[in-house]
């Protein structure tokens, strides 16, 4: 088709549209018929580099965060309850890294270590808020495609999925861990591999 509108706007004649198509056709017939493969596939076999193909792309199966995702094995602090209060449930957690519940469903977290080490300097009566930095964490839905987790995880222990019409019900998490084994379990029925053509 491009080759058909190049000619067209080059010539400037738009008469010849139909025996400029036929042609483009009886060529594209005759280059598929002794070169099956394009061009641009051949190169990136020569450099050992695979371009998954339109029908590959079609027969892949998705996978979804709910698919690596695990329960938070802890308490959620809220944001305005106080340290001391906060590091008591803290300490009974089995996460090292806590989740902190803001305002309007905004979600940010803190290691277990470092909130005793900034708990031990920080005045009495004051609360989570006082010491947690300004950025929320990114949170994930169930359905966000997993290659989006990884993205977003960046380098933090573990994300917050959530749940797409009340952003402030946790549904779970996500670490690296799991999003690597999800990877590994899925992996040999994740693409149903067709045997390479060979020119």
């Amino acid at each position: 088709m491009t080759s058909v509108f190049m000619v067209l706007e080059v010539s400037g004649n738009y008469s010849i549209i139909l025996p400029v198509m036929i042609t483009n056709t009886i060529a594209y017939l005759i280059s598929r018929h002794y070169q099956p493969a394009a061009i641009f596939d051949l190169l990136s076999r020569q450099d050992n580099t695979h371009l998954p193909s339109m029908e590959e792309r079609r027969e892949e199966v998705s996978v979804h965060v709910e698919s690596a995702m695990r329960a938070y094995q802890s308490t959620v602090l809220n944001i305005e309850e106080p340290l001391g209060t906060a590091l008591a449930r803290a300490d009974t957690s089995a996460e090292d890294f806590v989740f902190v519940e803001g305002t309007k469903g905004q979600w940010r977290g803190i290691m277990k270590e470092e909130l005793r080490r900034q708990a031990a300097q920080m005045r009495e009566g004051a609360t989570l808020r006082s010491l947690l930095p300004p950025e929320t964490l990114p949170h994930l839905h169930p359905a966000h495609a997993l290659e989006e987790s990884l993205l977003r995880l960046s380098d933090l222990p573990l994300l917050p999925v959530v749940n797409r019409a009340d952003f402030r019900k946790l549904e779970g998490v996500v670490t690296l861990g799991g999003i690597l084994e999800t990877y590994r379990e899925v992996g040999p029925r994740r693409f149903k591999r067709k045997p390479p053509r060979h020119a």
